[in-house]
């Protein structure tokens, strides 16, 4: 893995738990896609079928919207955007190019850990 992560769960003001992941700060908008748009392993399998096409050979570009962000997909890189900021001229986490292969272990990862996380809460 190129990138320096931990997932770990944290309890909110209100008591509750939730999972995050530490990236390096100018990877804020692949850590809103993570925790806002991959909400259980279904989704992590959803968006890596996409990668997995692109990376396969079988398109050259797929896009994917979610809760927050907006993936385009290319074989070298996808570029991740939070959408909801994307008009804020002062935000400047609202994109990151990253490698797609990269991408796909975080996500892969990413929902191993909700899946995880879910069966410890409940």
């Amino acid at each position: 893995m190129e990138y320096q992560y931990k997932i770990k769960t944290v309890t909110l003001s209100n008591g509750l738990k939730a999972l995050t992941i530490d990236l390096p700060e100018s990877m804020g908008a692949v850590v809103d896609f993570l925790t806002s748009d991959i909400s259980s392993e279904l989704d992590g399998f959803r968006i890596n079928e996409l990668i997995d096409s692109v990376l396969d050979g079988m398109c050259e570009y797929e896009e994917a919207r979610g809760n927050a962000c907006r993936i385009e997909i290319n074989k070298e890189h996808t570029r991740v955007v939070n959408y909801l900021f994307e008009q804020l001229e002062d935000e400047e986490d609202v994109e990151y190019s990253i490698k797609t292969t990269e991408l796909r272990k975080l996500v892969q990862e990413w929902a191993i850990e909700i899946e995880k996380f879910r069966k410890q809460v409940n």
